[in-house]
């Protein structure tokens, strides 16, 4: 079989989940000899671009400015997008387009009408949040497939995702695709101390209350403490506290660490339990999709990991204080040995790589032309008043929200 060339989609998002799923999906098809090009909105897409394959060579891919930096209006840049992917599939002679996001673009959508020689696959993560973002499903028809990555927490899982039809594969996880160092060399790269205990805080800014928390209850407790943001309101860093900057993947250092604090996000979850590394979770509270609430408690009850509130830091010291017992950590250590491994962006990559042998050819319905005009409607409302604001309109016009 040769050379299959393949363009990997993401949104821009809220972290680095997207992107991170489509890299270790770009090196298992590097693997198996195929041609993967990472076409991003995120500016993250440098970092992503520094992992190599087994031969060392780099990953390849092209940065789309997203229409989240307000440059120009949403419709028209809509038609931009739609221009950039139709150009990048015509240079590379893709025969395959994976978008991973929530929700596909009207954009995305065009260039799939335009391209109906072209399989288009949605990798759509699950754990939505129940009663949101379910007309977003309605873009299914486009795609040739779906693929959903699995969750350690999927059991949990009462969002729209959790019946819709799917491939599933395992969790992706670039767990899976990057080897780790040895403690020694891990703790010596990111200028830490590998004969003390160490922790890995990474919280959003939005989480400063848990962040001082954290680096607080830690330092008591005479651990170093490694940071993935700067410091907290610009104040000056205790001794043996250290800010990580541009580290990625940072699963490759996770040797260094002897536990974590984390938010509930899919990236952070697959890569530091699949590293059976004791954390506590905290659940972003602002994600706009993702249930991340959902996730930490499942995850927590089921004896795998910690888990906090945002709003609590008096919840947070405590289970830090948790993590800081020998015993506990080597529970929660013993605990996540018994989860699947990460290996779906191999099996990804196999669905991919079958879905461009397939003969088919898409044609676009007038069901589907209508739909498309529906959400192009809608995405030009939303950028006017927001998500919200289409929310108090529907409830204004008396529409409930489809569940």
């Amino acid at each position: 079989m040769g050379s299959t060339p393949v363009i990997l989609a993401t949104t821009n998002g809220s972290g680095m989940g997207h992107l991170a799923r489509q890299s270790a999906i770009a090196l298992a098809l590097r693997e198996k000899g195929h041609d993967p090009l990472l076409f991003s909105l995120s500016t993250a897409l440098p970092l992503a671009l520094s992992l190599t394959d087994q031969h060392g060579q780099a990953l390849r891919g092209q940065y789309c400015r997203s229409y989240s930096t307000g440059w120009i209006p949403r419709p028209q840049w809509q038609h931009y997008y739609q221009r950039n992917l139709q150009q990048i599939v015509e240079q590379t002679g893709a025969q395959v387009v994976v978008f991973d996001g929530v929700v596909p673009y009207p954009g995305l959508l065009r260039a799939r009408r335009a391209l109906p020689q072209v399989k288009f696959c949605w990798c759509r993560r699950g754990m939505w949040q129940p009663g949101l973002r379910t007309w977003a499903l309605r873009a299914v028809p486009f795609f040739d497939a779906v693929l959903e990555p699995g969750d350690f927490a999927a059991p949990a899982d009462r969002g729209a995702t959790a019946s819709a039809a799917a491939t599933r594969v395992a969790p992706i996880s670039l767990a899976s695709m990057v080897d780790q160092l040895p403690r020694q060399h891990a703790a010596n790269a990111l200028g830490l101390d590998p004969q003390r205990p160490t922790a890995l805080v990474t919280l959003p800014f939005a989480a400063a209350e848990g962040i001082a928390a954290a680096v607080e209850q830690f330092v008591a407790a005479g651990w170093q403490v490694a940071l993935t943001q700067g410091p907290i309101g610009g104040t000056t860093l205790p001794e043996h506290v250290v800010v990580l900057r541009g580290v990625f993947p940072l699963v490759r250092y996770l040797a260094a660490f002897d536990a974590a604090v984390a938010a509930a996000g899919y990236n952070a979850v697959h890569e530091l339990l699949a590293a059976a590394v004791p954390t506590v979770l905290i659940p972003r509270t602002e994600t706009r999709t993702d249930d991340q609430h959902a996730r930490a408690s499942w995850l927590g009850q089921q004896g795998y990991a910690l888990h906090a509130q945002p709003d609590n830091p008096e919840a947070i010291r405590e289970a830090i204080a948790s993590l800081t017992d020998a015993q506990c950590r080597e529970q929660l250590h013993q605990h996540c040995l018994e989860l699947p491994s990460p290996t779906g962006s191999t099996q990804a990559a196999q669905q991919i790589v079958a879905l461009a042998a397939r003969p088919t050819l898409h044609r676009t319905t007038m069901s589907q032309r209508t739909l498309l005009a529906a959400l192009s409607a809608r995405d030009g409302l939303e950028a006017s008043i927001g998500s919200g604001g289409i929310d108090v309109l529907r409830r204004l016009t008396g529409h409930r929200r489809r569940e």
